[in-house]
């Protein structure tokens, strides 16, 4: 395994975390994309881009940012518990 599969690994994980996050953030609900296939379809996406753009990562500047951004998504899936994007399920009375 040479360095540019390493970084196109890197810069996939990085870019499939980064299409999660941010389908997570957008979408309110218990279910992640409301049950839509869309969230999957563009954490693909995203690891694809990533892993192109990772592969073709020769400056040093590109490899410190895939780094930095690798260590950022590894730091979100040990930190974040599953389900973050979830409503709590709506408050109710006790009863008397």
């Amino acid at each position: 395994m040479g360095p540019r599969v390493l970084w196109a690994a890197l810069a996939a994980f990085a870019g499939l975390t980064l299409a999660w996050f941010l389908c997570g953030l957008l979408s309110g609900g218990d279910f992640l994309g409301g049950g839509s296939p869309l969230p999957y379809l563009l954490a693909v996406a995203g690891a694809g881009l990533g892993g192109w753009l990772g592969a073709k990562a020769r400056a040093r500047g590109a490899r410190v940012a895939i780094a930095a951004a690798a260590l950022a998504a590894l730091l979100f899936w040990v930190a974040v518990p599953n389900g973050w994007w979830a409503l709590p399920p709506p408050r109710t009375a006790a009863p008397r």
